[in-house]
């Protein structure tokens, strides 16, 4: 992200960061986690004040939460921006960023076939931590991913031209 940002200003592009350090008050919580109402506030009065033609996501899920994605997508009703996305890992399509899940106490892959079935997704664990935290990315990948369909937003599809 810093080396890109120093690229693109070293062109002459206007860059601005948005990073968990922006959002007032912020404070990690396991409803925050899901979908944090304090960065999708703090994220659309920067997008009010420096009006990017482009959004550049990395490394969203934790602190700021996929409920960004949100904002984005409201901003692009009223107005074109482009979306693009440094994949890191497989969040949009797996409730764990590595395709993995527990089994008996060890990481398996993640059968990708069958990520789309629910029951499958519901009768896996998904963190190696511990329930609670499998517990924790199951309902934020399903919240975000399945009824609020912001996977476009973060693939970047239906880019308004």
């Amino acid at each position: 992200m810093d080396t890109t940002s120093s690229l693109l200003r070293d062109r002459g592009i206007d860059v601005e960061l948005f990073t968990g350090d922006d959002v007032p008050a912020m404070r990690r919580t396991p409803l925050g986690y899901l979908d944090s109402s304090r960065a999708r506030q703090a994220l659309a009065t920067r997008l009010e004040s420096f009006d990017p033609d482009v959004v550049h996501l990395h490394n969203f899920y934790h602190l700021l939460s996929p409920g960004i994605l949100q904002t984005i997508s409201v901003r692009r009703r009223r107005r074109p921006l482009r979306v693009v996305r440094t994949a890191h890992d497989y969040h949009l399509v797996c409730p764990n960023s590595g395709l993995l899940h527990v089994y008996h106490g060890s990481l398996r892959c993640a059968d990708v076939d069958r990520l789309g079935n629910a029951t499958y997704l519901l009768t896996r664990r998904w963190d190696d931590r511990g329930r609670t935290h499998s517990m924790l990315k199951l309902p934020q990948h399903f919240w975000n991913y399945r009824v609020h369909r912001r996977r476009k937003v973060a693939a970047g599809a239906g880019v308004p031209r």
